[in-house]
């Protein structure tokens, strides 16, 4: 369990990949109660999963931004190159280094609506994941507290029968 540095949250995890998040209140001097106030649950696999597929996005940015930067180069060349040229040589150079860039541009965009959508995808699988994990939670808190009613009602039987 780790606690924030104003002390007022607290942060707790479990092997089974829980994460759950605490509030803090003091009560008194050395009086403190822990409130809870949100946990996530997810698994190893998925997490895994996740950090991959944000390592793929961000591979692929940079890999685009890596082709900017080679086409921008490749422009700043053929600016240099139109100086020298004659004006019918340095048009059709200078179509053909637009129709690239057009090119690139329309690959870039394709590649970065795909991405999108993956991450779209990835952020609905988890948030389904969570809902799901939230409804067990409940249904197992709900099951643990007529667990304990029964068994304190048993303890009040037995009780009462020893007292006999």
């Amino acid at each position: 369990m780790v606690s924030t540095f104003d002390c007022r949250t607290a942060i707790s995890c479990s092997e089974d990949g829980s994460v759950c998040v605490w509030r803090v209140r003091r009560l008194g001097s050395e009086a403190v109660t822990l409130s809870w106030v949100e946990q996530v649950l997810i698994g190893r696999a998925e997490l895994r999963g996740l950090r991959d597929l944000c390592g793929d996005l961000s591979e692929r940015l940079r890999h685009q931004q890596h082709e900017q930067r080679v086409a921008l180069t490749h422009q700043q060349a053929a600016a240099a190159r139109d100086a020298a040229l004659s004006s019918s040589a340095r048009d059709a150079e200078v179509g053909e280094v637009r129709r690239q860039i057009d090119a690139l541009h329309t690959t870039h965009r394709d590649q970065l609506q795909q991405n999108l959508r993956q991450l779209a995808e990835a952020s609905e699988q988890h948030e389904a994941l969570v809902a799901r994990v939230e409804d067990q939670y409940q249904a197992k808190l709900i099951y643990e507290y007529a667990r304990v009613e029964q068994l304190k009602l048993q303890l009040t039987q037995q009780h009462q029968h020893f007292q006999q």
